[in-house]
């Protein structure tokens, strides 16, 4: 990820502009010129002597709760200069690092710096093999090491207004709310972007089930079943609800592992921001290579497809010279654009533009580049539609990477059977007639009942959904159940955010800064789709919904 050569901002985008569009497939894009990199903006952080991004539990309580009966599975007292952690828990089917990232998070000594003493062999490194540590329940570690105190001072008031870099000015009240509802993530230094992916993915129920379901062990010679198995014990504390905030050191450095993009640091040697549609396709493809549908049979397919996987119909028609000449492919894609002009205000009209466009390719038929008309309609469609704004882009004539900042609407619910091949149209016609007369039908029986209470069915049939895996879609009706939202001006700055609706009929939302978690309504979500300096959607997240 680049700081590219200058920021511009559009709240619309002028008629006489234009840029090409990629195509749907999120395989293919056109890469930017040589641009020259600048120093990255330098993050601020809140506190000169800022405390482990997990808070510290009480002394006694065991960071993991396993049972010591559990093969593999060790207590042990760990010293720390005049304090002493008991019980401390050691799982020897993972790595030695996840044991190092737990000591961080109960003394803020950062895993680089911790020497840790009382094994045989001498001190424990991140290859170290347990089964030749001579662990012992009860036994006493010694850990040696400072905390992380480097951190740069605090922000002043100009400063929290300036929103390059990744702390919202939201997360600076001196005195945060309690915490409401489930776990918020510590952000570890720039890490708003991931931590935002993954509480909107915690809303996909039989992804979160098929990460339960994962068993192989987390390696350092498997880079994709480490982010897997991390993504695992990150996903279980976050339902776990123990603490106030999940560190996730141990999936950072797997995520940093399999694509050393998001290891990047600036000059002053600090991690610097990224995108988080890259860091959310980043994940989905590493996912999809180790959550199988059956284990040890790739060629069935995997959870990942399962559950986002668009497959399209692309019809390509030149229209030159006398003749028609018409091409024809399928492809297949995990994220939908919504691209933005001048004339889009919702997000079914940027989905439009991006599915019915013109571009340019070589002809065959007249041996030279000509212009053709590109229709993309969809020939199956998944349980899940994540759909991305393409908000950032880069303008040439200025040679600079520029944000639209544009109002376009999104909506709760999403039909997209316009969007279908005519196939796909006769499949789904009739569900979608059944579901819509059992709208009508219930409807009217509200009105006879003159508003009798019948919220209770709802809620319960709205739960049993969210538990079932083999969710269908079966009319092309979708609802919102995550946005994923950018405030700043570029992709590799500014602050990202997750929002996700609550399951049942509450239809309460949470809204998830990092570690600090409030409660939100629809209508304040609603309110997300740009015009302004503020957080605006970047990625909506939508779920089949059977119903009308």
């Amino acid at each position: 990820m680049c700081n590219y050569m200058g920021t511009i901002l559009f709240h619309d985008v002028p008629a006489h502009f234009s840029f090409q569009r990629g195509a749907l497939s999120q395989h293919h894009s056109f890469p930017p010129p040589s641009i020259a990199k600048l120093p990255p903006v330098t993050p601020h952080r809140p506190s000169t002597n800022l405390p482990p991004p997990n808070p510290p539990p009480p002394t006694g309580t065991p960071l993991r709760t396993m049972s010591s009966a559990e093969d593999g599975v060790y207590t042990v007292k760990v010293k720390w200069t005049k304090q002493v952690f008991d019980p401390v828990t050691i799982d020897t089917t993972e790595p030695p690092e996840l044991f190092k990232s737990q000591l961080w998070t109960l003394t803020g000594v950062p895993p680089a710096r911790q020497t840790i003493l009382g094994l045989k062999g001498g001190k424990l490194r991140d290859d170290s093999d347990w089964a030749k540590a001579g662990l012992k329940n009860g036994m006493t570690l010694m850990l040696m090491g400072t905390p992380d105190a480097s951190l740069p001072p605090p922000p002043t008031k100009a400063e929290l207004n300036n929103v390059r870099d990744d702390l919202d000015a939201d997360a600076m009240a001196l005195e945060p709310p309690p915490p409401v509802g489930p776990p918020g993530l510590a952000n570890l230094g720039n890490t708003c972007y991931m931590n935002s992916t993954v509480q909107c993915l915690t809303a996909v129920t039989p992804l979160v089930a098929a990460l339960r379901r994962f068993r192989a062990p987390a390696t350092e010679s498997d880079p994709s079943g480490k982010l897997s198995a991390s993504l695992r014990d990150v996903v279980a504390s976050l339902q776990a609800r123990a603490t106030q905030a999940v560190n996730p050191y141990v999936f950072l450095s797997s995520l940093r592992q399999v694509d050393p993009q998001f290891a990047e640091t600036g000059q002053d040697g600090r991690y610097v921001q990224q995108d988080a549609e890259e860091c959310w396709s980043t994940i989905l493809t590493r996912l999809a290579a180790k959550l199988l549908v059956e284990p040890g049979r790739p060629e069935i397919g995997n959870v990942v497809d399962r559950m986002f996987a668009i497959q399209t119909k692309a019809t390509d028609t030149c229209g030159e010279g006398e003749d028609a000449e018409v091409v024809e492919r399928n492809d297949t894609v995990r994220i939908l654009k919504c691209h933005i002009s001048s004339t889009v205000n919702h997000l079914v009209q940027g989905v439009k533009e991006g599915l019915e466009e013109t571009i340019e390719k070589h002809s065959a038929r007249l041996d030279k580049t000509a212009e053709w008309k590109r229709t993309t309609r969809f020939d199956n469609i998944p349980p899940f539609l994540i759909v991305q704004f393409v908000r950032f882009f880069w303008k040439s004539a200025e040679n600079v990477k520029a944000k639209i900042l544009r109002n376009v609407s999104f909506p709760t619910q999403l039909d997209v059977f316009d969007f279908c091949t005519d196939e796909l149209k006769e499949k789904l016609t009739v569900k979608r007639n059944e579901a819509m007369a059992a709208a009508k039908e219930a409807i009217a029986k509200k009105e006879q009942d003159a508003g009798a209470n019948s919220s209770s069915d709802a809620g319960a049939a709205s739960s049993a959904a969210a538990e079932d895996e083999d969710i269908k879609a079966e009319i092309g009706n979708y609802e919102l159940s995550a946005v994923l939202t950018h405030r700043g001006r570029a992709a590799d700055a500014g602050h990202y955010v997750a929002w996700v609706k609550e399951d049942g009929p509450s239809g309460m939302w949470y809204k998830f800064d990092d570690d600090i978690v409030t409660k939100h309504t629809e209508e304040e979500v609603k309110k997300l789709s740009g015009g302004g300096d503020w957080h605006m959607a970047y990625i909506c997240l939508y779920r089949a919904k059977n119903t009308f």
